[in-house]
């Protein structure tokens, strides 16, 4: 909780304390200008037509690209000895109501398509597979049962070489199965043979969080949690799962993407399971946590433009065309520019500085640890969309893509430490309720209320008034109300119920805020304007307003 602060008399001369942030400062928004073109044009004409966060289309629609170009390319940077996978993790959190599946459809929509078209390509040449391949098991019982039986046969020398070379010809012939790239929840068991299935790749994508329930054993006799595939598959270690009555799964360098959009409950859940970031499964991630428009949506926004759907759904399916016929096992090796590999070196130094006491990633080091591979591997998404029309020719990533990558990157930091932050957590803390408390006493603007009515009013969020009262002493440290003492006669009955001021300054800081944001979001057009807030609100010296803007996601003030 925040201390309180010494009385500084406003310009007014009222005794209020200067004003304090409530929680923390508010996240950075997704850079939609590190990403190539036409991808962020479909990016920002999504959010704006689902009235979503930027976040929620680009880091989904980042994770396709990355699918579709898994275990076909990867980065090698011999300088460093460094070859890196291309494949992506990535958590978006975002409150319920807010479109994420309406989201998650579109930007999955081209590569579920291609997947269609490729098992109805498919379908034919795999149903004879499979019949030639049941008669050859037939073929081979039958033989086995010739001579195993006591009277030796006539022709055994012969059936025997026979059933040695239907029994060689099996062993290589794998269960014939339809083409898959991408699939939705599943056990870590599962999805190893999925993997050995589809030549070593696949995308695990989800508009839920029931995959985190399946990693700690949701479904599993022993309820331990069983993840060993996904950390495989993330990091492209040759996966080996040997089954007791059934076939044994041995993939070389597994790439598995996952894209989920989650709900904050699911976060707070986590802290439940310690094993999953004590084993390193949580560092892998790209988190972003979004604010959420609930209450400031555009009823009538404008659709995604025919032309700009197209040319999304025309990048993802020339990215597959491109790569269809490249070997997993021979993939193509992308380098970086002399200029992109200074960028590198440069922000290799860059993350081993915050990684340390004070720094920014001090508190994550094991998610920071691994920030310089996400970066590559992002670095990798963005020149395969860059030069979707010329793929798999040109292998040298520029300097200005491996920029955009750590602009990218630089934004998740942030986040990370959020997400992390929030596993440590049962609820959310006083300074996040603090925050929808304020949120609510500037829609409605009172000089003054009583802690009774304002019990009354939001006790669905604090249905105990000493939920009420840690937000209270939060708001009131960080001056944005104050008890007021006045000498009350003392008669029968109960006592009076307190009553609470409202600070003007952040009343007029606020309104301030909300003039500027509907003027910029006019003039600019902006497909999702900032979100009201004012938990940083301050009155320097000169008795001039200053503001920052914290964000809603769901109910929660972040």
């Amino acid at each position: 909780m925040l201390s309180h602060v010494e009385d500084q008399s406003d310009e007014q001369g009222n005794g209020w304390p200067e004003l304090q942030p409530i929680g923390p400062p508010p996240l950075p928004t997704f850079p939609t200008q590190a990403l190539p073109s036409p991808l962020r044009e479909w990016v920002e004409a999504e959010a704006e037509a689902t009235q979503t966060p930027a976040e929620l289309a680009g880091i989904l629609a980042l994770s396709v690209c990355s699918a579709v170009i898994a275990r076909k390319v990867e980065v090698w940077v011999p300088e460093h000895g460094w070859p890196e996978p291309v494949n992506l993790f990535s958590v978006v959190v975002l409150g319920p109501g807010n479109r994420k599946s309406a989201v998650f459809k579109d930007s999955t929509t081209a590569l579920r398509k291609y997947e269609e078209e490729l098992v109805e390509q498919r379908r034919p040449e795999l149903a004879i597979e499979q019949s030639e391949r049941r008669q050859a098991e037939k073929r081979l019982k039958l033989i086995e049962d010739e001579i195993a039986k006591l009277i030796k046969p006539k022709d055994f020398e012969k059936l025997k070489a026979e059933a040695a070379t239907l029994a060689s010809k099996l062993s290589n012939w794998p269960e014939p199965v339809l083409d898959a790239l991408i699939v939705d929840d599943m056990t870590s068991e599962k999805l190893g043979i999925v993997l050995s299935e589809q030549n070593g790749r696949i995308a695990c994508m989800s508009p839920e969080g029931d995959v985190f329930d399946l990693m700690a054993g949701k479904y599993s006799i022993s309820s331990a949690p069983n993840f060993g595939t996904h950390l495989r598959g993330h990091a492209g270690d040759d996966l080996r799962v040997g089954r007791v009555g059934r076939e044994s799964v041995f993939v070389i360098r597994p790439a598995i993407t996952m894209a989920l959009t989650v709900q904050p409950a699911v976060i707070y859940s986590l802290q439940s399971s310690p094993v999953f970031r004590g084993r390193g499964l949580l560092a892998r991630f790209f988190y972003a946590v979004p604010p959420s428009p609930l209450g400031e949506r555009n009823p009538t926004p404008k659709p995604v433009s025919e032309q700009i759907s197209e040319e999304y759904s025309a990048l993802v399916r020339r990215l597959l065309v491109a790569l269809e016929n490249i070997n997993p096992d021979d993939p193509i090796s992308l380098e970086l520019s002399p200029r992109a590999l200074e960028s590198l070196n440069e922000w290799l130094a860059e993350i081993e500085s915050e990684l340390a006491i004070g720094g920014e990633m001090e508190f994550i080091q094991d998610w920071g640890a691994k920030l310089a591979g996400m970066t590559l591997r992002m670095a990798a998404a963005l020149h395969c969309v860059k030069h979707s029309h010329v793929l798999p020719s040109t292998v040298q990533i520029e300097e200005s893509t491996f920029r955009s990558a750590i602009e990218l990157a630089r934004y998740a930091i942030p986040h990370a430490d959020r997400v992390l932050s929030m596993m440590g957590q049962n609820t959310p803390s006083p300074q996040t309720d603090a925050q929808y408390l304020w949120k609510w006493l500037t829609k409605r603007q009172p000089e003054r209320i009583s802690k009774r009515d304002l019990h009354r009013a939001v006790q669905r969020k604090f249905p105990k008034v000493e939920q009420l009262d840690a937000s209270i002493k939060v708001l009131a440290d960080c001056g944005y109300l104050r008890e007021i003492s006045e000498e009350k006669e003392q008669g029968k009955g109960r006592p009076a119920s307190p009553e609470y001021e409202i600070n003007p300054a952040a009343i007029e800081a606020e309104n301030q805020l909300r003039a500027s944001v509907k003027s910029l979001t006019q003039m600019t057009k902006i497909p999702n304007p900032p979100q009201e807030s004012s938990s940083v609100i301050s009155v320097n010296a000169s008795g001039d307003i200053e503001t920052q803007a914290l964000e809603l996601d769901g109910e929660n003030w972040v």
